[in-house]
């Protein structure tokens, strides 16, 4: 939500979110994501229906339509937040996790009376009874689609889990380290000639560390980001004299026309970096996204904004479909990483501002996995990255619905879809996502 909105919302929110993370057992913590999903849409599109910075807006302001399908959203999330903490198996947190629920939820009806108020509590109601009937139609369907032979193979063959990284061994500590420099001059470069060969060099480098010599796929994604190349060589024949330093960069006379042809190759290359489907099996994606995010927000946005947005209708179903995927994986430090490119690529203050939240949040989790085979780590990490992910999501669910309502809308519920199926339908098949 924008910055302007009353303290009551977000600590309502954070304490769903709380009450979510700290719930015992797997199975009652995905269906809470799916209930905190539906009610951040719900919340994010109040939120996208006045202007960026601006407060709330009246329920007279809004459409009836609007009214009575965001209050069924709301209703119906709640109603699966409060349903998953109630139903939680037995454990030392449940009773916290119960409290912060139940505090989440009296502080949003609260907040929200007036809204649900204007929607018509009846029709509201109805709303929240017709979804909840939609999705249970959804996931029945699913269900039976998922076990046939064929869906099995499809995907087996097309669909395979992402890549899970593992602390590289001694002798994959020289690239390790490179990927570790590459990373830095990604991020911190002064100039483009060394942000652009930090990526492409951290990309190989990283492809080399994470993949034993034996089974390494075709470098694909380390390939895509030499698409910085002839990026490099068209901007610096554009810029002439101003060069190509990052103070520069607004300062380049960039035509609408060149702006077209490099957007393209910087998102390909970020995009290949955040290692989403189909390129899950290449790079460890929740570890290199926000060098992908890092190239778009100090290069591509202040340098061919006009060109992110002539691609960002192509670009976002292909990020979604990925976030779907990890989701379907259990692999949560990439959705949340993942969910941050998105909030970068697809522009916009709000998710520009989430962004950070959720790609710190999948970074910390991932290193988390990584370097403590024994969860401890992840168990201390785990609840601070779910509560990063879920402030930062609703923000960019919030910028998302600013410029680009339907994806936005369907990748929230499929997500929320995804999170609520059991979890032989949903095919989290690594042990990791726990």
């Amino acid at each position: 939500m924008s910055v302007s909105d009353p303290l009551t919302i977000a600590a309502a929110w954070l304490a769903l979110a709380l009450g979510a993370a700290l719930l015992p057992g797997e199975r009652h913590r995905r269906i809470a994501g799916a209930g905190l999903l539906t009610v951040g849409l719900g919340l994010a599109a109040w939120g996208a229906g006045s202007p960026a910075g601006a407060p709330l807006p009246t329920p007279s302001r809004l459409g009836q339509g609007f009214l009575v399908v965001n209050g069924g959203l709301l209703l119906l999330g709640a109603a699966v937040l409060v349903g998953a903490a109630v139903s939680a198996k037995s454990g030392p947190l449940r009773p916290s996790a119960r409290l912060a629920t139940l505090a989440g939820t009296a502080v949003l009806a609260w907040r929200c009376a007036g809204f649900l108020a204007a929607a018509g509590p009846a029709r509201a109601l109805a709303a929240a009874l017709g979804l909840g009937l939609g999705a249970a139609a959804l996931l029945a369907a699913g269900r039976a689609l998922a076990s046939t032979r064929q869906a099995r193979s499809l995907g087996r063959r097309f669909f395979p889990p992402p890549l899970e990284p593992t602390a590289p061994r001694r002798a994959s500590s020289r690239p390790l380290w490179i990927v570790v420099a590459g990373a830095v001059a990604g991020a911190l470069g002064p100039h483009m000639a060394v942000v652009f060969s930090g990526v492409i060099a951290t990309a190989w480098a990283a492809h080399f560390a994470f993949h034993p010599p034996g089974g390494r796929p075709r470098p694909t994604a380390p390939a895509l980001t030499l698409a910085l190349v002839p990026a490099y060589w068209l901007l610096a024949t554009v810029a002439g004299p101003v060069g190509l330093a990052l103070r520069s960069v607004p300062d380049i006379p960039l035509s609408p026309a060149a702006e077209l042809l490099v957007a393209p190759l910087m998102l390909l290359a970020g995009w290949a970096v955040a290692a989403l489907w189909p390129l899950q099996r290449q790079l460890p994606g929740a570890i290199l996204a926000p060098l992908g995010a890092l190239l778009l927000a100090r290069i591509a946005l202040p340098l061919a904004p006009a060109g992110l947005e002539y691609w960002r209708p192509l670009l976002v179903p292909v990020v979604v479909l990925g976030l779907w995927h990890a989701a379907s994986g259990g692999r949560w430090p990439l959705l949340a990483a993942g969910a941050g490119f998105l909030g970068v690529a697809a522009g916009g203050a709000a998710g520009a501002a989430g962004a950070p939240w959720l790609l710190a949040a999948g970074l910390a989790l991932e290193l988390a996995w990584m370097w403590s085979p024994a969860r401890r780590a992840a168990a201390l990490v785990g609840p601070a990255a779910w509560l990063a992910a879920a402030w930062g999501g609703l923000r960019v669910v919030e910028g998302g619905l600013r410029g680009e309502v339907v994806y936005t809308a369907l990748g929230a519920l499929g997500l929320a879809l995804i999170l609520a199926a059991p979890r032989g339908l949903a095919g989290a098949s690594a042990s990791r996502a726990r």
